[in-house]
């Protein structure tokens, strides 16, 4: 097996291409979802607090729908981590972070939007997803380092 150098500031990308076979597939996921629970934590942190929909009282608070999907693609060997809202019950957490048109549900075809309603006003987008992502990149890169020289230590590597 080749030896691999790894050190704190050494570049991420160079270090996971550079892995043995050993410690791909199950335990880089292990490495990865251990790695993206500060973002996840930071996500939780900075999700908008919103007024309850009166229509959906089954909704949850957007910060309570954070997840962290660990996916890994085989064939070229990546792994790859998703954290955001759940599809269904953060669905809405997209239109707070890019903004979005207010088009009233109900109203004549041949509007602005791109159902045919007329679009009655805006909403500004309030960033919070990639603020996370971006304040917790440095801790997330360190906290994948140190876990890939934990596992090549274990292994003897």
């Amino acid at each position: 097996m080749a030896s691999v150098k790894i050190t704190e500031s050494a570049n991420l990308e160079k270090i996971l291409a550079e892995l043995p076979i050993a410690l791909r597939g199950k335990a880089l996921k292990a490495i990865v979802k251990k790695s993206v629970a500060p973002t996840a934590k930071e996500m939780r942190r900075r999700a908008p607090v919103e007024t309850p929909n009166l229509n959906r009282p089954q909704d949850k608070p957007l910060k309570k729908t954070i997840i962290t999907k660990i996916k890994e693609y085989r064939q070229g060997g990546m792994v790859m981590a998703i954290v955001g809202p759940s599809h269904q019950e953060g669905r809405h957490g997209h239109l707070l972070e890019a903004g979005h048109k207010i088009v009233p549900r109900g109203q004549a075809k041949g509007g602005t939007s791109n159902r045919g309603g007329n679009q009655v006003g805006e909403v500004d987008a309030k960033p919070w997803m990639a603020p996370a992502v971006d304040t917790t990149q440095k801790a997330v890169d360190t906290i994948t380092i140190r876990a890939i020289v934990e596992k090549l230590k274990a292994k003897g590597g």
